[in-house]
């Protein structure tokens, strides 16, 4: 690009004021600012070709207004002072009664030129420090390869039908803004039910431990992992939300002035030191089985809402599940123990003891298997499962529950 043109299209409705090519140009002339001076427009250290037509449309006459700007030693040769001068012309025909448009703004397509690459850059540090942490901190089943080798899913276009064959590409399918999700959205390593079990057996303040109580706030995986890097979550998550923003901005052809170039690389900058940071700190995390789970679950929850809800009526069905198990214990060190077993284990206690059926065991086991499949591969959820078959799980998890509140009464 060596050429910035602007078109602007200046409607006026026809009157004695303006009526001609000539009256126009005196009415911009007038402006102590500029001159023109034959087919240049002069600004400060600038000259900018000029070009006017006009015509009539019924009771309304028309100008389209050409500016080229030609600079000799590139692009940001005194970019300033031809944005300076465009802003003066639409200030200037602003107190006309016109109606205004822009045609051609190569400025805003310099800018998202300049843009666009920095974007792509941070949006895909940020995959590259998600997918990695996924795979290799976390290690759960995305890479399982007894799943199918290649899965029709909907991809960030929203068309069907796209092969996926590196279950690693799940994250190049998520939208930029939901990808801050996966590090910067809290949730909770605990079911909430399990602080009101501690606030209901305390007698009094002292047979609380804060330490054990905090474990039940909400952190996102920034907050648990990265905690290193001395930059809050939520200082992240906002810059990302504003690049978003800019993002679509340039995305959707909109105007990208200068101003927004700027802020671009002022964010991208700033993130960019931080998820590199953040990357060289992954062979130092540490992460227990339980929280892999939990991680992995938070995952599928994020690529599917209502998975989301069946996540929510399962870790229910848990906690009644545990409810019962531990009402169930024949003394009372039994119960004071309150012990807690992985579901299947739990719920084969309670087949012994005839608190429950073998269909009860057959249907509970086979939604455990669902959730576990969806969990370990949540970039397979929507190729495997329609909504219904979620939806379908979720009734039958309601079911269960049902029954064991009413084996607790």
């Amino acid at each position: 690009m060596n050429t910035l043109k602007v078109e602007y299209l200046i409607v006026i409705k026809n009157n004695n004021f303006c009526s001609s090519p000539e009256t126009f140009r005196n009415f911009l002339n007038a402006n102590d600012l500029v001159s023109i001076d034959g087919q240049l427009i002069k600004f400060n250290k600038i000259a900018v070709e000029y070009k006017l037509q006009t015509g009539e449309i019924k009771e309304h006459r028309f100008f389209h207004l050409i500016f080229v700007y030609n600079p000799k030693n590139g692009i940001d040769e005194n970019i300033d002072d031809y944005i300076k001068l465009l802003k003066i012309i639409r200030t200037t025909v602003h107190y006309l009664n016109i109606e205004f448009s822009v045609l051609w703004d190569d400025i805003s397509l310099y800018y998202s030129t300049k843009a666009y690459p920095l974007i792509h850059e941070i949006e895909n540090l940020m995959r590259k420090l998600i997918t990695k942490f996924m795979l290799t901190n976390v290690g759960i089943a995305w890479a399982d390869e007894t799943s199918p080798p290649e899965i029709k899913f909907t991809n960030r276009g929203g068309k069907s039908g796209k092969s996926i064959k590196s279950k690693a590409n799940l994250l190049y399918e998520k939208d930029f803004i939901d990808l801050a999700d996966f590090l910067f959205e809290p949730y909770q390593n605990h079911d909430t039910i399990g602080i009101y079990k501690l606030l209901k057996s305390a007698q009094n303040i002292n047979d609380l431990n804060l330490d054990e109580l905090k474990q039940f706030i909400p952190k996102s995986n920034w907050h648990r992992y990265f905690f290193g890097i001395n930059y809050e979550d939520s200082q992240l998550q906002k810059k990302w939300k504003d690049l978003y923003q800019l993002r679509c901005q340039v995305a959707h052809n909109n105007q990208v002035t200068k101003e927004d170039y700027e802020a671009i690389l002022t964010l991208v900058n700033e993130l960019r030191d931080k998820l590199i940071e953040a990357v060289e700190q992954l062979d130092k995390i540490e992460i227990s089985e339980e929280e892999k789970e939990t991680i992995a679950e938070n995952v599928a929850i994020n690529m599917n809402a209502l998975f989301g809800e069946f996540i929510k009526t399962w870790s229910m069905f848990e906690s009644e599940l545990i409810k019962t198990f531990n009402k169930s214990q024949l003394n009372e060190e039994e119960k004071n123990e309150k012990r807690i077993y992985p579901p299947r284990i739990t719920m084969q206690e309670l087949m012994k003891i005839q608190l429950i059926d073998h269909d009860f065991f057959k249907l509970a086991t086979e939604i455990n298997d669902f959730r576990n499949r969806s969990v370990h591969n949540a970039h397979l959820i929507d190729s495997l499962y329609s909504e219904s078959d979620i939806r379908h799980k979720i009734l039958q998890l309601q079911q269960l529950i049902d029954q064991l509140r009413a084996i607790e009464q």
